[in-house]
């Protein structure tokens, strides 16, 4: 009788592709970095890489005067390849008790994990541009439009590229609750990473574990010149071993890989100040605990609005005054529920 062995299963040779496209399908921040291939097979560890600087606006010129050369800005940099790997094993129960996909699986996780790591050195490649800026005041609706202003203005050019904004979870959240329902909408414009949870003016705001609470990585995103490369030096290796005594079948995984800052001149790295994410947590809780009164932002009041079920038809344009009118009514419309809940529990228990 013909017996499928682990072993036999998982092919290096078929399962290299498949933990490769797993790798490059997770890595979250690949679109704003240029992917190069062109290293793979090369020697060392240390690579030796250009960075090219503009030359400057092409310049009038007169009938029968010269075209000015300027010479072309470069400098190189010195980029360290990494190694990175994961493994697992399988044992021959988990295939042979038909439950799941554990080869599948293993196949998703590993190319996951390398992901992971890929878009962690993208992000701490960006963090090291010179370009910063110190954010300013409680982080109010007014100031987040200063301070994301304040950014866009570091970039010398005129705004014709799509900008996208690397934050935390939770001062995503700061931002959304500072701009309520003003801030969020429907957009046609197709995402370039995934996550993005938030629009202003041209930035996509993308939400990330990766980056520190007080911090925003503003990208432009230029294709001729990207603020990011990532050069893969070598394709993803499987190898498989087999261990007799427990029957499991061992699957590791590795790649060569280098991430580094090419053109600094496409990020922004904003600093917000500790002291002013906590005021911010102090001020206002959309959830409902605190309800907003006039110190409170329109667009904080709006998104206390929304969360209690007004519709966003009743208060996109609606004053700030009408607003407060809608909150009142609101609350005095959750109060009485509560009273007549009490009022209820109250007659139960003496009736029982």
């Amino acid at each position: 009788m013909e017996r499928t062995d682990l072993e036999n299963l998982v092919n290096p040779e078929v399962y290299a592709p498949m933990v490769s496209a797993e790798l490059q399908k997770a890595i979250r921040f690949a679109p704003l970095a240029q992917v190069d291939t062109t290293l793979q097979g090369q020697p060392g560890n240390t690579l030796s890489v250009s960075r090219y600087e503009y030359m400057g606006d092409a310049a009038l010129v007169g009938e029968g005067q010269p075209i000015p050369l300027d010479e072309l800005g470069t400098n190189t940099v010195d980029v360290t390849v990494h190694k990175i790997g994961k493994g697992t094993h399988i044992t021959d129960e988990a295939v042979l008790s038909g439950l799941g996909d554990p080869v599948g699986e293993s196949t998703r996780q590993i190319g996951l994990a390398m992901a992971n790591t890929v878009d962690n050195a993208l992000i701490a490649a960006a963090l090291e541009t010179p370009q910063t800026v110190s954010f300013s005041g409680t982080l109010d609706q007014q100031n987040w439009l200063n301070n994301l202003h304040e950014m866009l203005d570091v970039f010398e050019d005129d705004g014709d590229y799509p900008y996208v904004a690397i934050v935390s979870p939770k001062t995503a959240n700061h931002i959304r609750f500072a701009f309520g329902t003003t801030f969020v909408g429907e957009t046609s414009v197709q995402s370039i990473v995934s996550g993005r949870v938030l629009d202003f003016e041209g930035i996509q705001i993308v939400r990330s574990r990766k980056v520190p609470d007080n911090k925003v990585i503003l990208i432009k995103v230029n294709n001729a010149s990207p603020a990011l490369k990532l050069i893969m030096k070598r394709g993803v290796e499987v190898e498989t071993d087999r261990d007799i005594v427990r029957k499991t079948t061992v699957i590791t995984a590795d790649e060569y890989f280098a991430a580094y800052l090419y053109n600094p001149a496409n990020v922004v790295v904003g600093t917000v100040t500790a002291s002013n994410l906590e005021v911010t947590d102090k001020v206002y809780n959309m959830e409902g605990s605190v309800v907003p009164t006039e110190a409170q932002t329109k667009g904080q009041i709006q998104g206390w609005l929304a969360r209690h079920g007004v519709a966003p038809s009743e208060i996109k344009n609606a004053t700030k005054s009408e607003l407060l009118t809608k909150v009142s009514s609101v609350s005095t419309s959750e109060l009485g529920s509560e009273t007549e809940s009490e009022s209820e529990s109250e007659s139960n228990s003496v009736l029982g």
